[in-house]
């Protein structure tokens, strides 16, 4: 799944030719994409996905991804958006959803991302040459973007605790990104 999602949120990034994201896709790879798991024995149809953090990723970063991917979504529903006439045969994109308590995974973190792509907790566990071999930019990456995606009628409708893109789960991560590097050459 994680090429599939990194490839998707190129493909959103290329459709409206947000060209900034480049330098971006150019650093990642499947395996720096979060995860995902079912949501245990109960059978539901679309099936739900669990997302499992990637514990190298900021906050920001995240939140950013979760845009792209309703962006995907959006698109998937909705071709005429991008200038097609139908839908593609293939199936939609998964419903991905943040739980209150995600688990995180401790997989591999690119190397030379901006200083505001990697979560500080996470930098504050690392060894100095640790964090010297991540080869951060000394400088914050512009996760803004032009336009947020549509809200999905499956949003409002969780029967559960989570959210395919709740903002406010990600802005109560008390991640305080992009700060590390300031604070160490303080």
């Amino acid at each position: 799944m994680s090429s599939q999602l990194l490839g998707q949120r190129e493909t959103v990034c290329t459709r409206r030719n947000w060209s900034k994201f480049d330098k971006l896709w150019d650093q990642l790879e499947p395996a720096h994409m979060s995860g995902d798991e079912t949501d245990g024995e109960e059978k539901r149809h679309p099936p739900r996905w669990s997302i499992t953090r990637a514990g190298w990723m900021s906050k920001k970063m995240r939140k950013c991804f979760r845009k792209f991917d309703g962006h995907y979504k959006a698109d998937w529903e909705n071709p005429k958006r991008y200038g097609k006439k139908r839908r593609t045969g293939r199936n939609p994109p998964r419903h991905r959803v943040e739980p209150k308590h995600p688990k995180v995974e401790d997989g591999p973190a690119p190397t030379g991302l901006w200083r505001n792509c990697y979560s500080r907790r996470w930098l504050a566990s690392l060894k100095p040459w640790d964090i010297e071999r991540l080869q951060i930019v000394d400088a914050d990456f512009d996760f803004s973007l032009p336009e947020d995606p549509p809200k999905h009628a499956d949003d409002e409708d969780s029967d559960d605790e989570s959210s395919s893109f709740d903002a406010e789960l990600l802005d109560n991560d008390d991640d305080d990104d992009g700060a590390f590097m300031d604070d160490a050459a303080a």
